[in-house]
């Protein structure tokens, strides 16, 4: 308490005599007494001294003899708002510096800081008012707009230095300009936009497109799904109608905004884009090759897609200027390669077949069953060759030459009914799939991926051995056995149960499902196992919903699982002839009419005729 009071007569007594001291002082310095008070006071936020000194007429500029900072920078430093309006009001400098930063810098800084910036907007009004530089730069090109927007929820701050023409494009020596510095600040904050920041940025002649920005254009981050938020679309729109080019390339791997707008989950991004003039005949670059902008679409949905055509967008288009962008979305581009993209490139008539070229190539199993399972032709002719289609073995020889990763495609090829024991070669004197896969592994016959590749396919040629035998003597002795109509019965019972014991060593061969499906037609049926008659039910409950041909496909593929889990149902061939007539999948349908034929379950010749009705529109469709 003691002190307290001490300190409080000492005040009173310094400014009581104050002008009297001043006045015993040298006329030429008469403040030289108190030299450095102005400092003290102004680091300490003492007004009362602030004021005294002001109207004893003594520099406000007078700099603390140690730092030789201005009583000015002191006030601001410390957040002594008050005693900083009183200095500038007293006529303080008001452009002066600390380090490479200005007063109004600091000031600027302190006011983004705080939770209330009232009052350090009446002092930043008066420092402008005052004459101070709206748009002073540090060291490293910050100025104080650019300060502000890194809290750019301070609109009023922002404001105010714009209406004193701070400059909205001004960047940082590393690029981050006003826009790009309110955005990025804000989302790393929130995850929100700041709308109405930008609103008076725009309005002030910022440039939706700076031209090296540090970490990414506005728009880039308007459509970037990293940076995606509830406010992506107003963000476009403002930036697309303050003319931000929609077209413009972010970088080496090409991408644009409408490249990028369709792999982000917001719908509304990409039709934007194309109202504002974004070109759909563009391309961007995968793994170094180009393809067509609008395959971005498969990231998303088959929504995506269909929008994207319903626009104009013609997902069968590819660069004029070089041969590496592929007109075929599925035969370029894997993240074609799942149900929902499928199906919508199915409704827009883009063939499948190709894919299973490509996605046999890479290893990408998941691709390849997902093609399968949406109806690809596996005797579609391939995109890299303009040969007639190719024969049934070709993707196994494929896979064991190329794949990435054979020991995972082989199971799925193999279980589409690819034959293992198919030659190579237009006479059918070329090598078969396991013995390329020796030929490419020659070196390193210890590779676990080649031996596991190796056994799978080892295993399957041995059952097909078996199975195709089998297949052929049944066969033959059941022809014979018409003629002995005493003993057809006998023999269907020992074949019947014979076939069962092959089935149940190897429940994968399609060989035994058929002659099963033949036997079991013969004897009047027998009834479906539990799991396919589920299937069988949700088939017939899908195509009761269909309304596309893309929706039969899945319809088709769940036939198809049936098929395998009830191997003596035979109506799921010509249901699958059917589905597959109806979508447009003519050599799948002809494929299945085939396997039906030929196993004996044409009772009454539907499926003969489906064959050679088709088989007379081939042959008069060809010139």
């Amino acid at each position: 308490m003691r002190s307290h009071t001490l300190r409080c007569l000492s005040r009173a007594l310094l400014l009581g005599i104050l002008p009297a001291l001043l006045r015993a002082q040298n006329i030429n310095d008469p403040c030289s007494m108190l030299q450095n008070q102005f400092a003290i006071a102004a680091y300490n936020g003492d007004d009362a001294t602030i004021a005294g000194m002001l109207r004893a007429g003594c520099d406000p500029n007078t700099p603390d003899p140690e730092s030789h900072l201005a009583p000015l920078i002191f006030a601001i430093d410390n957040q002594h708002i008050r005693a900083a309006l009183l200095l500038v009001q007293g006529n303080a400098q008001v452009n002066t510096w600390s380090g490479d930063w200005s007063a109004l810098a600091l000031a600027v800084n302190r006011a983004r800081q705080a939770s209330d910036d009232h009052d350090w907007l009446q002092l930043i009004v008066a420092m402008l008012d005052h004459g101070a530089a709206v748009d002073p730069v540090t060291a490293d090109g910050w100025t104080p707009l650019l300060i502000a927007c890194q809290a750019p929820r301070h609109t009023q701050l922002i404001s105010l230095l714009l209406a004193h023409h701070a400059d909205p494009n001004h960047a940082t020596n590393k690029g981050m300009a006003p826009l790009e510095d309110a955005l990025v600040h804000q989302f790393d904050m929130d995850k929100s936009v700041p709308i109405q920041a930008v609103q008076l940025l725009l309005a002030s002649g910022a440039s939706p497109d700076p031209p090296h920005p540090l970490v990414e254009s506005p728009v880039e981050f308007a459509v970037n799904s990293s940076s995606a938020t509830p406010q992506s679309a107003e963000l476009l729109a403002m930036l697309l109608a303050a003319h931000a080019d929609p077209n413009r390339v972010f970088n080496e791997d090409h991408d644009t905004p409408l490249s990028m707008a369709l792999s982000n989950p917001n719908p509304s991004l990409a039709p934007l884009l194309v109202h504002y003039g974004a070109s759909m005949k563009s391309y961007a670059l995968f793994i170094g090759s180009r393809y067509p902008v609008l395959y971005s679409a498969c990231d998303t949905s088959g929504n995506r897609i269909r929008e994207m055509a319903a626009l104009g967008g013609d997902f069968t288009w590819q660069p004029q200027d070089g041969d590496d962008g592929a007109s075929n979305p599925v035969a370029a581009f894997p993240d074609c390669w799942n149900a929902p993209a499928l199906a919508a490139l199915v409704d827009l008539g883009i063939d499948l077949g190709p894919g299973l070229y490509a996605a046999t190539t890479w290893g990408v199993d998941e691709g390849l069953q997902a093609l399968i399972d949406a109806g690809a032709e596996r005797f579609t002719a391939s995109l890299y060759t303009d040969a007639d289609p190719l024969r049934d073995g070709y993707l196994l020889r494929l896979a064991a030459e190329k794949s990435e990763n054979p020991a995972d495609v082989f199971p799925v090829l193999l279980t589409y009914g690819v034959d293992p024991l198919e030659l190579g070669g237009d006479d059918r004197k070329g090598p078969d799939a396991l013995a390329i896969l020796d030929k490419r592994y020659a070196n390193d016959k210890s590779d676990p991926d080649y031996l596991r590749a190796r056994a799978l396919l080892v295993h399957a040629m041995k059952q097909r051995l078996i199975t195709t035998g089998f297949l052929d003597s049944a066969q033959k002795r059941l022809v014979s056995d018409r003629q002995r109509p005493g003993a057809l019965q006998a023999d269907r019972i020992l074949l019947f149960r014979a076939a069962l014991e092959r089935y149940a060593a190897d429940p994968d061969s399609i060989e035994l499902r058929i002659f099963l499906a033949f036997l079991a037609d013969g004897m009047g049926g027998l009834p479906p196992t539990p799991e396919s008659a589920e299937l069988v039910g949700q088939a017939e409950a899908a195509y009761a919903r269909a309304h596309s041909r893309g929706d039969l496909l899945p319809v088709a593929a769940t036939y198809e699982h049936a098929s395998r889990l009830s191997p003596w149902v035979s109506q799921y061939y010509l249901d699958l002839v059917r589905l597959y007539l109806l979508t447009g999948s003519y050599n799948r349908a002809i494929h299945f009419a085939a396997m039906g034929y030929n196993a004996g379950l044409d009772k009454h010749g539907a499926i003969r005729n489906i064959f050679i009705d088709y088989s007379n529109r081939k042959a008069q469709s060809k010139p």
